[in-house]
């Protein structure tokens, strides 16, 4: 065994460097597998510039066309391109190659809906309707967005208030969800709610808790370990909660208000290009900067302005520090950067039997 760390220390300088070479390189092609996943090009030039640009500000805000205002968001200070490219983890798939037997639920036109309609007013008993998270370091968007509607749900839909855990979801799918912080597949994480359940966020609690309220968000963290062991000392199965089923919304506007206003809201994946980092209200629709990537949050509800310009009410995950207080509105019926193509959502298991299932 000496004589062969003998040889080890004795390689020639030029193998070393070559080896650090490789090393190097495959840290790079990493990070730009990772970036590939999650939608956005590696682009080193364009990625390493700061994501928030005045020139930008004054395109939006001087635009006649703009429903909405930009600004400096500080969630989003002294942060890159690259920085909210990692935070944009919906991966794109049909919903057919997903699963070719998945469930579209749609409502019929009879069905009466208001012309403005809120969950957090609705169901004002629910405190996680007004509820906004920080994903952190991580490309988990995917998963916040699903855990946070089926919170929602079982408060509404089966009277349990409990905050469920994110970090559940994203270090115990695995691959059937796609790829922890470098991105997943919403409707695969409903599904894995219905075979495997979630525990609590008491049980379980999300791994990145500085989030990134500090200058950057770098590095990318890799996604946490699967341990089924609760912090708390609760017994794992024991804190699992479950759906009963798994679906995606028929993508038209109708449907998608009939399933919010009839179970709570649903989880939405749509396209993040560069202005959206700059939202600061109104009524968001893209009109500049690169595509970074796909992007899931959580639908709550509609509405119409005094102009009569149409909107969805979105729960976004990048902490309140972004945005209408961690909110956005988007323009809703004409399927703006996707946002009505990939509605998913489930019904909670109802362990009290309080109301029925479906």
């Amino acid at each position: 065994m000496a004589g062969s760390l003998d040889r080890a220390y004795c390689l020639p300088l030029s193998m070393l460097l070559t080896l650090l070479s490789l090393l190097s390189c495959k840290s790079i092609l990493a990070e730009q597998n990772a970036l590939t996943r999650l939608g956005g090009r590696f682009d080193d030039d364009n990625d390493r510039k700061l994501i928030l640009q005045e020139s930008l500000v004054q395109q939006v805000n001087t635009d006649l066309r703009a429903s909405w205002k930009a600004g400096f968001n500080p969630r989003f200070l002294n942060h890159t391109v690259q920085d909210v490219k990692r935070l944009c983890g919906s991966l794109k798939a049909e919903l057919i190659e997903l699963d070719p037997l998945v469930q579209k639920r749609s409502y019929s036109k009879d069905v009466v809906l208001p012309v403005n309609f809120d969950a957090r007013e609705a169901w004002a008993g629910c405190p996680s309707l007004k509820t906004i998270l920080d994903q952190g370091h991580c490309g988990s968007c995917w998963a916040f967005g699903a855990v946070e509607a089926l919170t929602d749900r079982f408060c509404i839909l089966a009277s349990e208030n409990v905050t469920l855990s994110e970090n559940d979801l994203l270090a115990c799918c695995g691959f059937e969800c796609g790829y922890g912080c470098e991105g997943g597949y919403p409707l695969r994480a409903w599904q894995y709610f219905r075979h495997s359940g979630v525990v609590t966020a008491k049980c379980d609690p999300y791994f990145d808790q500085k989030g990134c309220q500090h200058p950057g968000c770098d590095p990318l963290l890799p996604t946490p370990n699967c341990t089924k062991e609760c912090v708390n000392n609760q017994l794992w199965g024991e804190s699992k909660h479950y759906s009963v089923s798994s679906y995606a919304i028929a993508p038209n506007v109708h449907d998608i208000m009939a399933e919010v206003f009839t179970n709570g809201p649903v989880e939405v994946a749509f396209s993040v290009f560069e202005d959206f980092a700059h939202y600061k209200s109104g009524v968001y629709r893209h009109l500049y900067g690169n595509y970074l990537g796909g992007h899931a949050v959580k639908l709550v509800g509609w509405g119409t302005t005094e102009d009569g310009l149409d909107y969805w009410i979105i729960a976004n995950s990048w902490n309140r520090s972004w945005g209408e207080d961690g909110f956005f509105k988007i323009l809703r019926g004409v399927n703006e950067c996707g946002i009505e193509g990939e509605a998913v959502a489930g019904i909670p298991f109802n362990r009290y039997a309080r109301h029925s299932a479906e």
